[in-house]
């Protein structure tokens, strides 16, 4: 009677504590797993970049390689914005470059980023800043939004053995967050960002798109991010125009070819320039670097800027870009507000406002003027902007992709998680922000193809380690169940993967060390049944392998010696009910003689 009732106790002690056990074990797998991956964390950075190249930066902002569709016919301007003057010519300046590295991971954080503000235009009418680096877009947004500058001296490291150089900068008295008005050549502006101001000439909210500039010098990754937030831009907005602002100091780069090849740029943005004109303003800026406009009201400087103009509008050879220069200098000689000055001093905001802020069609006698891209019926941006990622850059994508899949594939033999969590991260970021690119897609699935097999792999080898450490004759060691946590703690792992699988494999690892714990109170119940059976019993031996193996699962993990002494405690029942019948047959056979 003693011996059954221990039995009971040791089952109801297994039934209690068992449940409770597993949550402990499975935080102490998930604590034992990342100890031990981030000891491995620093002995291989990740690296994602591409090998050097060529590649022109610039490239990345333009057409993703297929025609947009075509469109009903809007009306461009004749009479009221025209222009007329004749001539011709140019010849666009390639520049070969170093190809810059790929980090995919930048990339995908880029576009994160740029996540909120893509949510704040959908159905909405949006101006787009365009231009490069220090040319004054974040400085322009400020003037619009009606903050007061002023001008300061600004100190910067100038020339090879680091003497100080000053020069004269605007800054705001109380400046817009998110839009830090930067004073030297790296730009302040990672990803887009967006700024919202009720315009007073349409009566509603505008939205001010401000995004780092051309050839930006942080990265093709920034240059890569602008292009696709831009093309979701169109896909989201209701209407839309684009500011192009150019440093005068453009007239002076390569006679013109820093001209020449953003007005080229620029062009690409659309698939006919020429249509949808006017819902581009080009913004003259830093008049200062013009030496003989120094101390000149802006109407004066505007004629010089005119005269610059159509110097480099007579030497281009190229026929579209010259026709956009010829009516950038007509609309400076008419007054037209597509093309203009900005000072921050000296400009008259109010005046810029209502040029940028053109969204609503414009009479011009028996034609029809649209000065938006949007305001034609039937015509929406995403079918009209070409912004896209160019052969050059999908290739590069294609390469990193597959780099990035065999660091994914070595970090899962190596069960380096930490850093896997990153990648997995990166996928689905691209994922995600970029789907509609095929590439990018695929890369995907084939990632998500390596994480399913390794996924499977460990589930697999996990039940079979569980299997010969709950039951047979073979010997299983306190390293193989080791090696079995070890496993369920990658597999756990997979759980907080945000790539491929997750759905299948959530709870995954839960359930094999519930499956563990149960398969190890089993084989205690079946110590039991093994001594309380008379008939039939299997050799002693069988037990003692069966508690060696409930041993070697406590010497593993402490969250297991619970079930090891359970079944020790059968063992010793029995013993002490075989002396203790052994006793009684001995005092029976003395009473006898």
């Amino acid at each position: 009677m003693q011996q059954k009732n221990s039995e009971r106790a040791s089952v109801t002690f297994l039934q209690v504590v068992i449940p409770e056990t597993v949550q402990v074990c499975f935080a102490a797998l998930r604590e034992a797993m990342e100890s031990a991956s981030s000891q491995d964390a620093g002995k291989e950075m990740l690296h994602l970049g591409s090998e050097e190249g060529a590649l022109d930066r610039s490239s990345h902002l333009t057409r993703a390689g297929g025609q947009s569709p075509p469109l009903r016919r809007s009306s461009t301007g004749g009479g009221k914005y025209d222009i007329s003057d004749d001539d011709d010519e140019e010849s666009s300046t390639a520049h070969i470059r170093q190809k810059p590295r790929l980090n995919l991971s930048s990339l995908a954080l880029l576009l994160a980023d740029a996540e909120p503000c893509l949510q704040n235009i959908a159905n909405e009418d949006v101006i787009v800043l365009l231009g490069k680096t220090g040319v004054g877009k974040s400085t322009l947004i400020h003037a619009l939004a009606g903050r007061q500058l002023r001008r300061e001296r600004y100190s910067i490291e100038g020339g090879s053995n680091g003497d100080k150089m000053e020069k004269d900068v605007f800054v705001a008295d109380d400046p817009i967050e998110d839009f830090a008005i930067g004073h030297e050549s790296k730009s302040k502006t990672k990803c887009i960002k967006h700024f919202v101001r009720h315009s007073e000439t349409m009566g509603k909210s505008v939205v001010y798109l401000d995004s780092s500039g051309f050839e930006d010098t942080t990265g093709v990754e920034v240059d890569i991010a602008t292009s696709l937030s831009f093309a979701k831009v169109a896909q989201s907005c209701r209407r839309l125009r684009f500011i192009v602002l150019i440093n005068c100091a453009s007239f002076f780069d390569n006679r013109g070819g820093g001209i020449r090849s953003l007005v080229k740029l620029v062009r690409s943005f659309v698939d006919n320039f020429e249509q949808h004109r006017l819902a581009f303003s080009f913004l003259f800026t830093h008049t200062n670097m013009l030496p003989e406009a120094n101390g000149m009201p802006l109407d004066d400087v505007k004629e010089k800027l005119r005269g610059h103009l159509r110097h480099i509008e007579k030497g281009t050879e190229q026929k579209d870009v010259q026709a956009i220069l010829k009516w950038m200098v007509g609309c400076l000689k008419k007054s037209h507000p597509f093309v203009d000055v900005f000072h921050p001093e000296e400009s008259d905001i109010v005046a810029l406002r209502r040029g940028f802020e053109k969204f609503a069609p414009e009479a011009d006698g028996d034609e029809v003027l649209y000065p938006a891209i949007g305001l034609a019926e039937g015509e929406s941006p995403a079918n009209v902007i070409c912004c896209g990622l160019t052969a050059e850059a999908i290739s590069i994508m294609v390469i990193e992709l597959e780099h990035l899949r065999l660091k994914l594939d070595g970090m899962l033999k190596g069960n380096r998680f930490n850093e896997l969590a990153e990648v997995a991260r990166t996928l689905a970021y691209l994922h995600q922000h970029m789907l509609d690119i095929d590439v990018v897609r695929d890369g995907f699935a084939k990632a998500a193809v390596v994480i399913e097999g390794h996924r499977a792999a460990l589930k697999n080898e996990s039940y079979d380690l569980i299997a010969q450490g709950s039951e047979g004759r073979d010997a299983f060691g306190t390293e193989n169940a080791r090696r079995t946590m070890h496993r369920l703690a990658a597999l756990d792992a997979f759980v907080r993967l945000e790539i491929g699988g997750n759905a299948r494999s959530a709870g995954e690892a839960q359930e094999a060390v519930q499956f563990l714990f149960g398969r190890l109170k089993g084989l205690v119940e079946q110590l039991q049944v093994h001594f309380i059976c008379a008939a039939g019993q299997p050799p002693i031996s069988d037990a003692l392998i069966s508690l060696e193996k409930l041993n070697s699962w406590a010497s593993a993990d402490d969250a297991f010696v619970p079930v090891a002494e359970a079944g020790t405690t059968v063992i010793q029942n029995h013993i002490e009910s075989c002396v203790q019948a052994v006793l009684s047959a001995s005092d029976v056979n003395a009473k006898i003689r």
